[in-house]
């Protein structure tokens, strides 16, 4: 979906002014701070006549707030650091938007790493789910419909401590009931959209409340517990089934000191990774997640490593081809979407079938790390050698250049057959260097979404109407880009 330039606004009323992107923090502070006295409105009578006034009253007086978002979904749809960015240079995989939700105590939440890192924008499921709605709808692309992964289910919103702990192997201690509560944004976002245009990221955290399985490692991680994983796909609703499910990073070094739990001394270097592999393999199979992510070199090397596992995983029938199948099947299905002519995804469940072991196994791995920022003859041919075995997806964080000598490449040999795989990156906006809020871009998305839910909390301190949400919606992205 395309978005409308900066004009009259449709059904909320209101005229557009021309106002800078820059000067939007500024003015709806200001705006704000003008109408704070009027917080909130003061109506009469029923509940169903209180919320109709209050709705009508937001129309009256916050349709400036238009404005600022149209400009915003303007960011999303053109900057130069944007999903849609990443489309135009040939990527299919996003790894985004972040639909996590931050702790509605004003307290937990500026103790949050995330929070503070502007990596989390609001408080409220129903705002998280709308800016999520509008970044993938305005981001689409006729030309390379691409693949959205939301971040990071059950949610991040209340860690404290270092980025890279946050991500991975840390206590989660909210209640129950909010971490049902931060699942929303991922289920409504999922039955919006459909389990081939989004799939969920699930999180390495520990969480208590679910009652995840036990291991010799202690708690086990979200993301390999069958437990976890269950739970979440009967979360996502009616497509729960159907969804595409995918780890994070799960070579990062913090989970090392579980793996050696788990596993034990070994002799080198060497063979902790190949037990590391075949653990990770059984458990993410076993909790029925899809595709994992894995920062590793050599790619091809590694890749033979995984299909040697994979295999005498099967033969001892700890994981079962069945398992990989509904996997495949899944993955295979986004990407017919993307690909509807390819030759070997137009029967799905015929190409499952026939598919070798190694291909299914393949599908399943996102290698991610060993390609960036290098376009030589040797990467070139490593990454033609891991298309050709079947690979699900390749991770080129932070490397742009290469994509365009990749992407004509994967295209050629999709055209004999070769299935081509996801090409995934973050937004450069989310890469280190952006992390504390120097990036233009990235400063007017949060302030304007935080500011957005400030607003929102004194007309709705409950919840927002679902109908003005999706009204707001429609204003915002409204139709297909020529």
């Amino acid at each position: 979906m395309s978005v409308p330039k900066p004009g009259p606004i449709n059904s909320l009323g209101g005229e557009a002014t021309s106002v800078s992107v820059e000067s939007d923090a500024l003015l709806i502070k200001e705006r704000a701070s003008k109408e704070e006295e009027s917080f909130p409105p003061t109506v009469q009578g029923t509940l169903t006549s209180s919320l109709s006034a209050r709705v009508r009253r937001f129309r009256a007086e916050a349709a400036w707030m238009l404005q600022p978002l149209l400009r915003l979904a303007e960011t999303y749809y053109a900057q130069a650091t944007s999903y849609r960015a990443m489309l135009d240079q040939g990527y299919n995989m996003i790894y985004g938007p972040s639909v996590d939700v931050a702790s509605g105590s004003k307290e937990k939440r500026e103790q949050s790493t995330l929070w503070k890192q502007n990596r989390i924008h609001t408080w409220r499921p129903d705002i998280a789910t709308l800016f999520g709605s509008l970044t993938v709808a305005s981001t689409q692309n006729t030309k390379n419909p691409g693949f959205f992964i939301l971040k990071h289910a059950p949610g991040y919103g209340t860690l404290t401590g270092s980025l890279e702990s946050c991500m991975n192997f840390a206590v989660d201690a909210r209640s129950s009931d909010e971490i049902l509560r931060d699942v929303t944004p991922f289920r409504e976002m999922v039955e919006r959209f459909g389990p081939r245009h989004v799939g969920v990221m699930v999180s390495g955290v520990v969480v208590p409340e679910l009652h995840l399985e036990e291991s010799s490692g202690g708690p086990t991680p979200f993301a390999l517990s069958s437990r976890g994983i269950a739970w979440l796909r009967k979360e996502l609703g009616a497509y729960g089934k159907e969804v595409v499910v995918i780890t994070d990073d799960m070579g990062a070094p913090v989970f090392f000191p579980y793996y050696k739990k788990m596993l034990g001394k070994k002799s080198n270097e060497f063979v902790f990774q190949q037990e590391r592999w075949r653990y990770l393999l059984k458990q993410l199979t076993n909790a029925d997640v899809d595709m994992m992510v894995y920062f590793d070199a050599p790619p091809t090397q590694r890749l033979q490593t995984y299909l040697d596992i994979g295999r005498e995983l099967l033969a001892s029938g700890e994981i079962t081809r069945e398992q990989l199948e509904k996997s495949v099947f899944r993955i295979l299905a986004v990407k017919r979407r993307m690909y509807p002519s390819h030759s070997r995804l137009q029967d799905l469940h015929q190409t499952v079938k026939a598919m070798r072991v190694e291909e299914l196994l393949a599908q399943k791995l996102v290698l991610a790390g060993a390609w960036e920022g290098s376009s030589t003859p040797e990467r070139l041919r490593e990454i033609k050698e891991a298309t050709v075995m079947g690979l699900g997806g390749l991770s080129f964080e932070g490397t742009q250049a290469l994509i365009h000598l990749v992407q004509p490449m994967i295209l050629k040999m999709s055209e004999e057959g070769v299935i081509p795989p996801f090409l995934a990156n973050n937004a450069s906006r989310e890469l280190e260097d952006h992390l504390h809020g120097d990036e233009p871009g990235y400063v007017s998305e949060s302030v304007v979404i935080r500011e957005f839910t400030a607003i929102m909390d004194r007309y709705f301190p409950n919840a927002s109407p679902s109908s003005l949400l999706h009204e707001i919606f429609l204003d915002i992205a409204s139709s297909p880009p020529k």
